[in-house]
């Protein structure tokens, strides 16, 4: 539990019955650390339903009959109610919307119980008001709150102070910190729960009366490319591409508005020669440790315009054997999507010779091998003509194909159970995208200017 505002408590029956109601408006819940601030509108309650709300559900401290007292100058006024007979005066600002308390609990001293604003679902029971807390926790408003929260159908559930790059993750942890959830190179265990595949798939919301993060359509807004999970990332600098191992891409030099510029530079996936730098360095060539395959920038991540990042994934750089799966790629990707509120598309390339080589010769343990299918095609670009081998090979497979299909349908299958093993994962998951005969993207795009 975490308190915040109070001050120290004398002892007895009713300062620890009033400190109880007090510190239940700091209960954490663990649904952490994010939260969308997209909801309908809840109508504030007033003054006079508060008091009535206050007496009626704590009789014992605010028995009903006292009456409403202005207290304080036009500009700094307090509605004030003396409770006598328990030696409470409760308060609340006029201008401000503050709650305030004094008596013998506090050594007659003011203190704060926080807005009116975080009664309102208490008093009239049709919703539940939530915001985090300085470690990204959220925090039921009000008396009420628990680390389960429950609605009737129809009741609002609101989430306050929050903006459009957050999102609803659940952790079920208390003991992961913001810091873990932010920092850590991997998305902590804890103890984040699967997301069962319902069988047959539900025809309206999600079932399971859990929250799961947006009711999943096709989704709107912008959706930057990451590269292709066989390129590697780009890379964002303060100073000028150093070669042999860093170009500069086209218009890749930006003023910083801060002050300098701001470059883009492409690396080698391997270290290049400095005298030669068409050729690698050494024989055989060694990995450029800045190439970091299919990373999205930073940049794009954080920017505030993005809905999210669309992962373009080849099937041959994630399924390297039948059976077996490298999600290094995907998962790093999820994480910059949790930290910075935002959601992925997964898109699978199965065109262009983007299918595995295992699937041609061993495939499948029941159907075997899909059957190669070797066709020719060339670059769209202007410049790009026919040559007398009609463009170059690309190795694809027949959507037809008995064997093809069963090895691919096992491949999405494989990727949705990773994603729904961690509830975090599959609350950003914003939808994935495939393609059949696929050449060059991941849009059908058949063999182009053969003659």
């Amino acid at each position: 539990m975490h308190q915040s505002g109070h001050s120290t408590y004398s002892a007895g029956r009713l300062t620890t019955a009033l400190r109880t109601w007090a510190a239940a408006l700091w209960v954490v819940t663990l649904i952490v650390p994010f939260a969308p601030a997209y909801a309908a509108t809840i109508t504030p309650i007033t003054t006079g339903q508060f008091f009535n709300w206050v007496q009626s559900t704590y009789p014992a401290l605010f028995p009903p009959g006292p009456a409403s007292q202005t207290i304080g100058t036009p500009a700094a006024s307090y509605t004030v109610r003396n409770y006598a007979s328990t030696g409470i005066y409760l308060g609340v600002g006029d201008q401000d919307g503050i709650v305030y308390a004094a008596g013998a609990f506090s050594n007659n001293q003011i203190v704060t119980l926080g807005k009116l604003t975080d009664y309102t679902c208490d008093a009239t029971g049709n919703c539940v008001l939530m915001a985090p807390d300085a470690n990204g926790n959220l925090l039921a408003a009000g008396v009420t709150a628990a680390t389960d929260v429950s609605l009737r159908a129809g009741a609002i559930l609101q989430f306050q102070g929050l903006g459009p790059q957050d999102s609803i993750i659940e952790v079920n942890s208390a003991s992961l910190t913001s810091t873990q959830l932010c920092q850590d190179a991997n998305l902590p265990a804890g103890t984040a729960h699967p997301v069962v595949a319902q069988s047959p798939i539900p025809t309206g919301h999600y079932a399971a009366n859990a929250l799961s993060g947006p009711y999943r359509t096709y989704p709107a807004g912008i959706y930057p490319m990451a590269n292709d999970s066989g390129e590697c990332g780009y890379v964002e600098k303060a100073v000028p591409c150093v070669s042999p191992n860093e170009s500069q891409l086209p218009s890749g030099a930006i003023a910083n508005a801060e002050g300098g510029t701001d470059y883009l530079c492409a690396v080698t996936p391997y270290l290049m020669s400095a005298t030669d730098p068409t050729r690698p360095a050494s024989n055989p060539p060694l990995a450029n440790p800045a190439c970091v395959r299919g990373k999205a920038l930073e940049s794009t991540w954080s920017d505030p315009a993005a809905q999210g990042v669309f992962i373009r994934l080849s099937w041959l750089d994630i399924n390297p054997a039948y059976g077996v799966y490298d999600w290094t790629i995907l998962d790093r990707e999820f994480v910059s999507a949790v930290r910075n509120g935002k959601t992925v598309m997964v898109g699978i390339k199965v065109g262009g010779n983007s299918i595995p080589e295992w699937a041609f010769t061993t495939g499948d343990p029941a159907l075997g091998a899909a059957k190669k299918v070797t066709l020719k095609d060339w670059g769209s670009s202007g410049d790009s003509v026919p040559n007398t081998n009609c463009g170059f090979d690309y190795v694809v497979a027949s959507p037809s194909d008995a064997a093809f299909k069963a090895l691919f349908k096992k491949a999405l299958a494989d990727m949705g159970a990773h994603i729904r093993a961690d509830q975090r994962k599959f609350s950003v998951l914003s939808g994935i995208k495939v393609t059949g005969m696929g050449m060059a993207t991941l849009e059908n795009r058949l063999p182009n200017r053969c003659n």
